[in-house]
């Protein structure tokens, strides 16, 4: 911003002004004897100034840039529980959960992929203001529910899927077991990764992805999505008879193109205006058609399943008072950010949780 430029200029000068009078010229003229007052008072000032310097942009670097601070909540932290790691079911329960806070609070039973993982902060959150309960377990790259497939990034083979999708099921099973009847499931995967009934795109490995029954016979892309609706529509009516609601995020408002900083990273002093890009990479019509067919079914599974609710995700992060999304609630395009995660607290617990505040 042009007017940042007195700023940096006036900010420069003072610096020079320092480092001439309290250690250049110190250095030239010898006055580092340890009973001169003003080495001292040099020393100190230099320190004072460094320490602050340090403690400020450690401490308060997000007042200075966003003008406004968003709090870390403690709660559940292992890096274990977001990699996929191979846990019994005693370690699972040990390291991947934390019980209600009180007795008539829900768990929060949360599984899936990296949009999942995304979702931390959020859960820790409620946790710590509402007193609910989390478990919680993710795994890079697999939606859950998911159907068999290769191809992917993270699981090139049936078999790389087979091993790795059964960990998120054994995780899943045990928080089913230990759940209790009024205990809330969220669904939030990236299912629109799959493009279902639009078109079959190379992955970001330049492969494609191929979809197997049991038998390891492939399905056609078409009867692929039949496949992950009866698998979705299954899992969400074993919760029910369980006792368990089940929420299904819609489609995260993903951006696939370069973000300027100013956008993905804003500042009190920045505007979507001043910053916004020429190109279509923002516009709300084009991201939302690439989750037509999955968020079309979302809303017509929680219509005839009273147990399951639709948080409406991408219009609580992308509103439909702008013709474009401003990617401040992601952190790379495709995750949620904290600020994201600080937007969609409200509107989630109210009225699809609906838990004590």
């Amino acid at each position: 911003h042009w007017w940042s430029i007195p700023i940096q200029s006036l900010a420069i000068l003072c610096a020079a002004i320092l480092s001439n009078n309290l250690i250049e010229k110190p250095f030239r003229l010898r006055r580092w004897s340890k009973s001169s007052g003003f080495t001292i008072a040099y020393g100190i000032v230099i320190a004072s100034i460094s320490a602050a310097s340090i403690y400020l942009s450690r401490n308060y670097s997000q007042f200075i840039f966003l003008g406004k601070v968003d709090l870390i909540w403690d709660g559940i932290s292992s890096a274990e529980c977001l990699s996929g790691k191979q846990f019994s079911k005693q370690e699972l329960i040990s390291s991947c959960t934390l019980p209600p806070k009180k007795e008539d609070t829900p768990s929060l039973i949360s599984i899936g992929d990296s949009q999942t993982a995304h979702l931390l902060p959020l859960l820790n959150r409620l946790n710590a203001e509402t007193g609910a309960g989390i478990m919680y377990y993710t795994h890079m790259g697999l939606n859950f529910p998911s159907i068999r497939q290769s191809g992917m990034k993270y699981h090139k083979t049936l078999e790389e899927f087979d091993d790795r999708y059964e960990r998120l099921l054994n995780a899943y099973k045990a928080f089913i077991d230990s759940a209790r009847e009024g205990d809330i499931l969220i669904l939030s995967s990236k299912f629109v990764v799959h493009n279902w009934g639009l078109s079959q795109e190379p992955n970001t490995n330049g492969e494609l992805s191929l979809y197997f029954d049991e038998s390891n016979l492939e399905y056609t892309l078409k009867d692929a999505f039949l496949a992950w609706k009866e698998s979705l529509k299954r899992l969400t009516g074993q919760a029910s008879q369980k006792g368990i609601r089940t929420v299904l995020f819609t489609s995260f408002p993903g951006i696939y193109g370069e973000i300027p900083k100013c956008l993905s990273d804003p500042q009190w002093f920045n505007d979507f205006n001043w910053c916004v890009d020429e190109t279509l990479v923002y516009s709300r019509n084009k991201i939302a058609m690439q989750a037509v067919p999955v968020n079309s079914y979302l809303k017509n599974l929680a219509s005839t399943n009273p147990s399951v609710y639709l948080f409406d995700q991408f219009n609580t992060l992308c509103p439909t008072s702008s013709d474009k999304c401003i990617p401040s609630y992601t952190r790379d395009g495709i995750h949620l950010s904290r600020i994201g995660a600080s937007t969609l607290y409200g509107k989630l617990n109210t009225p699809c949780l609906a838990l004590p505040l």
